[in-house]
């Protein structure tokens, strides 16, 4: 199906704007007819250029968040919105929703429709909201799950930016300085009656071959991680100290959905299809596969997640959920105390990880000197 925006004349003469889909033109125009209406113009929407960053959706989702706490109505709340947005794609998106709702259509159909990059737990929350008609509850919901996840994001990155940088550069350097300077010196030491020692030299092709070596192994770890494979992703998760933040954190991002789900009146066994998907490591998305298939085997799901990789804090606590018949305020429990020791594990990590790089950076640098300047000084020292 292809959408156009088409501008068309009704029976009265006013010229008005719709987006409608249709396989071709021919079709198009029938869809025209039965609403009485005109073509003038239409224009293909190419919904690849709908496509949302992380932080466009955040945008979206807080304005609508905010203007819903109003008493507005979703229609009215996005109408609203249209008129705060700066980001062109954004006010197109909005003009498109507020096009379907005003047919009748619904929120989460047109988010289906549309496309816009918003993921299969963000549409699937919104269709729950709609039909339970908490929908002002859930995009609060998914406001405050949105803008937690950019703000551990930034602070991940932003704890191992800077030290990555700072040793990427010093490797450059060193192997700037190994192939390129130190040959020129040994030229003029040799041109004045001397050159640098051959233990000198093969220390730098020494290095040179350590460092493309190193190059490569990274290399191969990356496009390793790029594939995502299940055995790779569970190895990561044992990886100590990151692998506690990463599984820390997705069983936040878990529990917490769960938690929205359950509150919403699905069954555990459609949360946990919507709440897999915002999991990032695919061998924990395969394991909530396995927590279905136990539950529909007739296994509890306390039992089910104690046969996971999920800490063992999370099958305890549903198991006292499943005793006492109230397992969404358990999920609610628990969000609340991963979502605060993920944040407290990524500032250590942030405290931890400093130093460490710091006398990382210094044993290179004075390797550096040690190995390769000072024997070039020195040798500068005789000659003179």
């Amino acid at each position: 199906m292809l959408k156009y925006r088409c501008k068309a004349v009704n029976s009265s003469g006013t010229v008005v704007e719709v987006t409608l889909d249709a396989r071709d033109k021919d079709e198009l125009y029938t869809l025209l007819r039965d609403r009485d209406l005109s073509l003038l113009s239409a224009i293909k929407v190419n919904s690849s250029r709908l496509k949302l960053n992380k932080n466009q959706i955040i945008t979206f989702t807080q304005t609508i968040s905010l203007l819903l706490n109003s008493n507005l109505s979703i229609q009215d709340a996005i109408k609203i919105g249209q008129t705060s947005f700066t980001d062109k794609k954004v006010v197109t998106l909005s003009n498109l929703i507020t096009e379907n709702l005003d047919r009748g259509e619904s929120l989460s159909g047109t988010l289906k429709t549309l496309n816009p990059g918003f993921s299969d737990l963000y549409i699937g929350l919104i269709e729950v909201g709609e039909t339970t008609g908490n929908l002002k509850k859930v995009i609060n919901q998914l406001h405050f799950f949105l803008d937690r996840e950019k703000k551990f994001n930034d602070k991940l990155i932003g704890a191992i930016i800077y030290p990555i940088i700072v040793l990427s550069m010093t490797l450059i350097f060193s192997v700037v300085f190994v192939i390129f300077i130190l040959p020129g010196f040994n030229e003029m030491f040799q041109s004045l009656g001397g050159g640098l020692a051959d233990t000198l030299v093969n220390r730098g092709r020494t290095l040179t071959t350590i460092v493309t070596i190193t190059t490569l192994l990274l290399a191969i770890v990356v496009l390793i991680h790029l594939k995502r494979d299940q055995k790779i992703e569970e190895i990561y998760l044992k990886i100590p100290f990151i692998g506690k933040i990463v599984l820390e954190n997705e069983t936040f991002n878990l529990i917490f959905a769960l938690s929205v789900l359950t509150e919403s009146s699905l069954t555990i066994e459609n949360s946990l299809d919507y709440g897999k998907n915002v999991l990032k490591n695919s061998y924990l998305k395969s394991q909530i596969d396995s927590i279905k298939n136990s539950i529909i085997c007739g296994s509890s799901l306390s039992l089910a997640f104690r046969e996971t990789l999920f800490p063992s804090k999370v099958s305890s606590f549903i198991q006292v959920g499943e005793k006492t018949g109230n397992i969404t305020s358990i999920f609610n429990e628990l969000s609340s105390y991963y979502l605060k020791e993920s944040e407290k594990r990524i500032e250590r990590f942030m405290t931890v990880i400093d130093p460490i790089f710091t006398l990382l950076l210094g044993s290179g640098l004075l390797l550096l000197i040690s190995t390769f300047i000072l024997p070039v000084l020195t040798k500068m020292g005789d000659l003179l």
